[in-house]
């Protein structure tokens, strides 16, 4: 059986402390106020919108070495190194010694690959008089030239230059920090563990190996020491919500409620006017099925963000999941085609639709949906899938078809054009599709499925049918689709028993599908159980929304007789 994914949200920001403006450098208060606007966009990692603001500061204030600086950074941030370098340039005509503007542009070249000329520059900075007074700081240049050979994976190396640095001075805080890394990369965690645990030795306040031991602690499992370590975080960074958050669910696997609710506290009175804050909490409960408080903290912090389609979108789930599905449709409405998240609530509408019974209204939501957001692979293919069901098969065509014009790639397109095809019974052209997305991507589990699915229910070439299933239940073992597809493979082969096996393995993650319920019907009817599938079949019409599939599983309730 074939189903195409839903694209999940985007995941939430994090935050982290803000940067440290240097008032100093800057010469006037127009440009001071587009820098501090560039910090908060940061917080949040609206990165286009930081630049933006550094940008409009430096035209304020041409000349200023340290917004050029900042500005490149940002520039390096977005992947727009020419753009860093440039900027670098400048600053270090007028101040060939500028230790800021050095640093970073050894870093972009060796980001760049140009391992050489990054060395050189490293070499120019360890010849600075400021940096060879100071021992500290010469180990730090040596220890960020190791760092990027981690980022590049050249880990042995790094891992010689950072085990010299602490031979010379054994308590370089970072070294350890950085060695850390490079164990964690090659999944040495036993000595992960150990050089972290010595950082920390060394100062009890270094948070950063405290992160470092909580998540390792937290993805083995060692729930105990993960909320040791993440305490000992939000003890020296209160404003680390990312530990928090993950405090709160720690503290829920631990059937600890009130240390989570007492975290979520924190978190509201030390963000009251940040709605992503509110976003996270909301979702924390939401996760939880804690929905009347999900739904609470969303109305609260709607009241404060009136206008924040992404509370809209969260608010409506929740009152979903509540049975309020008038409050839901207006919540849903609420959110604007300027938001993220406008393509999924727009889906959710009009599902919301189709449920109340309304599919015009369905339909009308997702073509002005997709007029906004035209370049929109979610709305496109929900457009589509709405029209198949309404068996307006040319004119959903020609929608996927223009979708892969500009988007050839698309695994949804073809797929649901392969949907088409199938219901219109045109097997060539639904090989040819699927064919070709297999020719894109030759692992596609739902390509893989979806040819030996067609091929195993039209009763040919069953052996590469069954082999296409087992390649792609390989790739997804706990799809039930797929497990579904291999059980009805063995189903054409008579193998009954096995067949069944798969078809209740596949009802474990989606009890309540219609296509399944009837191939396990339709398994048992062979195994003359025809109680059994009596019941299963009446399970698949209560579930079933399209006409025509009601009507094939009603003609079959007709059938069987006691």
């Amino acid at each position: 059986m074939s189903s195409c994914a839903e694209k999940a949200p985007a995941p939430l920001s994090t935050y982290q402390d803000l940067p440290t403006v240097k008032v100093s450098d800057i010469k006037t208060n127009q440009s001071f106020l587009h820098v501090l606007n560039s910090e908060y966009f940061n917080i949040f990692e609206r990165d286009e919108e930081a630049t933006k603001s550094l940008e409009l500061a430096l035209k304020e204030d041409p000349s200023s070495s340290y917004l050029k600086s900042k500005l490149a950074y940002q520039y390096a941030k977005s992947e727009n190194m020419d753009g860093a370098m440039k900027l670098l340039d400048e600053v270090l005509a007028q101040n060939p010694k500028d230790l800021e503007a050095l640093f970073l542009h050894a870093r972009i070249l060796a980001v760049k690959g140009n391992f050489d000329q990054s060395k050189a520059t490293f070499l120019k900075i360890l010849d600075l008089d400021e940096i060879k007074e100071d021992e500290e700081r010469k180990a730090e240049v040596s220890f960020i030239l190791a760092s990027l050979y981690i980022e590049k994976g050249e880990l042995a190396r790094a891992e010689e230059m950072l085990k010299e640095i602490l031979a010379e001075n054994p308590e370089h805080i970072l070294s350890y920090y950085y060695l850390g890394r490079v164990y964690s990369e090659q999944n040495r965690m036993k000595e992960a563990v150990t050089i972290y645990q010595k950082s920390v030795e060394i100062d009890p306040r270094f948070s950063l190996g405290w992160r470092a031991l909580g998540l390792i602690y937290e993805y083995s499992g060692k729930t105990d020491e993960a909320v040791t370590a993440y305490e000992r975080v939000v003890s020296l960074e209160t404003l680390n919500v990312d530990a928090r958050t993950k405090l709160i669910d720690l503290y829920m696997k631990r059937n600890e409620p009130k240390k989570a609710i007492e975290q979520i506290s924190i978190i509201k009175k030390l963000y009251p006017t940040v709605p992503d804050v509110a976003i996270r909490l909301g979702l924390f409960y939401y996760q939880e099925k804690m929905f009347a408080q999900a739904e609470n903290e969303f109305e609260e912090a709607l009241l404060k963000f009136k206008n924040n389609g992404e509370l809209h979108y969260y608010l409506g789930l929740t009152q979903y999941q509540l049975k309020k599905k008038d409050l839901a449709e207006k919540s849903f409405s609420k959110v604007s085609s300027e938001v993220e998240l406008f393509s999924v609530s727009q889906l959710a509408l009009s599902s919301l639709y189709e449920e109340n019974k309304h599919p015009d209204k369905a339909q009308k939501t997702l073509e002005k949906a997709l007029s906004k957001k035209t370049g929109s692979v979610d709305l496109r293919v929900g457009l589509a899938n709405h029209l198949i069901r309404k068996k307006e098969f040319e004119r959903a065509q020609k929608i996927l078809e223009d979708g892969l014009a500009t988007t050839p790639k698309e695994e949804r397109y073809h797929l649901s054009l392969a949907e088409i095809f199938e219901r219109k019974k045109q097997y060539e052209q639904l090989e040819k599709i699927l064919h070709s997305l297999l020719s894109i991507n030759p692992d596609s589990a739902n390509a893989l499925n979806f040819l030996g699915y067609s091929y195993a229910d039209r009763n040919i070439k069953m052996k590469e049918a069954e082999e296409m299933i087992q390649k792609a239940l390989l790739l997804k073992p706990n799809d039930s689709y797929i497990q579904d597809s291999l059980g009805w493979v063995y189903y054409k082969k008579k193998d009954y028993k096995r067949a069944e096996e798969l078809v209740r393995q596949a009802l474990k993650g989606i009890p309540n599908e219609p296509v399944i319920l009837e191939h396990l019907g339709d398994i048992l009817i062979q195994q003359g159980r025809k109680k059994e599938a009596r019941e299963i079949y009446a399970q698949a019409l209560e579930h079933s929304t399209e006409i025509d599939k009601r009507g094939q599983i009603e003609e079959k309730l007709k059938k069987i007789s006691y």
